[in-house]
């Protein structure tokens, strides 16, 4: 545990202590607490994380790490890596399935399901289904239709039957992706489904869903042009893929896998996914 801990920047702990108010001149009265909420900061560095109510229950790194291991052991997973992201204010956890397939070329898809746990949050953890795309190392959604999200609370049961349920809706899109994925790798796309495709992924121009911005649409065809055959629909998340990840890591370079993996990024290739599903008819709106 604490080697895990260390190799992850996870051992320290998460302290409380109300808030207060200073006021500014030197007459005034003492510093007051602040009706019932405290801040929650990192024990080694002193980084606020979060502002809560006094009554919330502290869920340490330790008990969160300790959480995880036991639900990768209760289902057969490998927890291949954890860490954090927001300085600390959200954990998260890999759990590799076991499911995968071999695509066209080198590329290789392994699905995870995906934990994180805020430090803010009365949930022990969420849960959602992943596709990590190698080369390139591209975390999409595992879903053709909406991402679903576990939430799996903390109880006196180790798992509810609400949260065994729902992990294993997950697990059901953890073994359907990967044949979704083999699809979309020999379906060819037209100029016109890169466009929507594009458009789904980064906005459109004048409100028009067959038309994506110049920019993201010249990034994206520069990308493809770097192949010498046909591009298909897998080539085509590569390239939206990479572009969304290149925008995060420009635009966030100390939280990247924040915007990528749980923000603004996920939801861009989320988009993107449904997008080239709904060429092959297997997603929905």
């Amino acid at each position: 545990m604490d080697r895990i801990l260390n190799a992850a920047d996870l051992n320290w702990a998460i302290l409380k202590t109300p808030v207060v108010f200073s006021p500014g001149s030197a007459e005034a009265a003492h510093p007051t607490e602040v009706g019932e909420r405290s801040v929650l900061y990192r024990s080694d560095n002193h980084q606020k994380l979060a502002i809560v109510p006094s009554s919330h229950q502290l869920w340490q790194p330790r008990e969160v790490l300790d959480f995880y291991l036991s639900l990768s052991a209760f289902y057969g997973l490998a927890i291949e890596s954890v860490g954090h992201v927001q300085g600390g204010r959200k954990l998260w956890g890999l759990l590799n399935t076991g499911y995968g397939a071999a695509l066209s070329g080198t590329c290789r898809a392994t699905m995870y399901l995906l934990l994180s746990t805020r430090c803010d949050s009365p949930l022990a953890a969420q849960a959602s289904a992943v596709c990590l795309l190698d080369p390139g190392g591209f975390m999409v959604p595992a879903a053709p239709g909406k991402s679903m999200t576990a939430r799996i609370a903390r109880s006196f049961e180790f798992l509810t039957p609400s949260d065994l349920a729902e992990i294993g809706e997950l697990m059901r899109e953890c073994i359907t992706f990967p044949s979704i994925l083999e699809g979309l790798s020999g379906r060819v796309v037209s100029d016109n489904e890169i466009k929507r495709a594009t458009a789904a992924a980064f906005g459109s121009r004048r409100g028009d869903p067959e038309v994506p911005g110049a920019k993201a649409f010249r990034a994206v065809v520069n990308v493809l042009n770097q192949q010498r055959c046909e591009t298909t629909a897998l080539d085509l998340l590569y390239a939206l893929s990479s572009l969304s990840d290149a925008r995060d890591r420009k635009r966030l370079p100390h939280d990247f896998r924040n915007a990528a993996w749980f923000g603004s990024g996920f939801k861009r290739k989320q988009l993107a996914v449904q997008a080239l599903a709904r060429m092959l008819g297997a997603g929905s709106n």
